[in-house]
């Protein structure tokens, strides 16, 4: 019974610890937090400690979620990546999407191609054929036959896969101009507002900001020619792919 106790608090203290982090992803006080939950900074304190087990239930965690601007799976995995030892002010760095696992439990690093000219870091990333910023009418996406390699954007350090795909059109524009490469890593889900590549069961490679996922769809957001936020269906989605950094060329 005391096992069990003491299971339950180190998982209290851990979705805490990831209510914490995602607070401080998005740059938020425990003061304003505290207000969009509707509760004293105290008690938000209290709730981050993880002191206070009845908020940690389903309903629970999705109240957390929405007054962080986030949403009950990225605290759920948060939590997950907290217990593999990942260091808390490292996720807590807004300026870095999350990672995601590895099958082996923890995160890894993309190993460098092995009869490619080495560069001063010793690793690179293979470039992907295309990704269409408009409407796709053709596409170049070649997984099994990167067009080239390139030195790792220091923001896919960390991450399972990083790759980079062309941008074609400029249905983003000024965020990525056509023919600039875009830094991605497989996998990864985005935080909302920040840059993905969705990845079609027809082939196309399409790359937008992402808003929101609901039951039916993934949301997202372009630029040009005018600026709209229009949903693609989970069911014509294949992976969802988060962009890590700006353009390369």
């Amino acid at each position: 019974m005391a096992n069990k106790r003491t299971e339950n608090m180190n998982s209290d203290r851990l979705y805490g610890r990831a209510v914490a982090v995602l607070r401080q992803r998005q740059g938020l006080s425990q003061q304003k937090a505290a207000e969009a939950y509707g509760v004293t900074t105290q008690a938000w304190q209290n709730y981050e400690a993880g002191a206070r087990k009845s908020v940690f239930t389903v309903s629970g965690l999705e109240a957390l979620a929405a007054a962080v601007g986030a949403e009950r799976d990225d605290i759920e995995r948060v939590k997950a990546l907290l217990e593999e030892g990942l260091s808390e002010s490292w996720l807590a760095d807004g300026s870095q999407p999350l990672p995601t696992s590895g099958q082996s439990g923890k995160v890894v690093v993309f190993s460098r191609r092995p009869d490619a000219e080495p560069t001063h870091e010793d690793d690179l990333a293979p470039v992907y054929g295309a990704v269409f910023a408009g409407k796709p009418d053709a596409i170049a996406f070649t997984p099994d036959q990167p067009e080239d390699w390139k030195p790792l954007h220091p923001n896919q350090r960390g991450y399972r896969d990083p790759f980079y795909l062309q941008v074609h059109g400029d249905s983003v524009s000024p965020r990525f101009e056509h023919g600039e490469l875009a830094p991605a890593v497989r996998g990864v889900w985005p935080a909302r507002g920040q840059m993905c590549i969705i990845e079609t069961h027809e082939g196309a490679m399409l790359i937008k900001y992402y808003e929101r996922r609901d039951a039916e769809a993934v949301w997202v957001r372009e630029l040009q020619p005018e600026p709209r936020e229009f949903p693609i269906h989970l069911a014509e989605i294949r992976a969802v792919h988060a962009v890590v950094g700006g353009a390369v060329s």
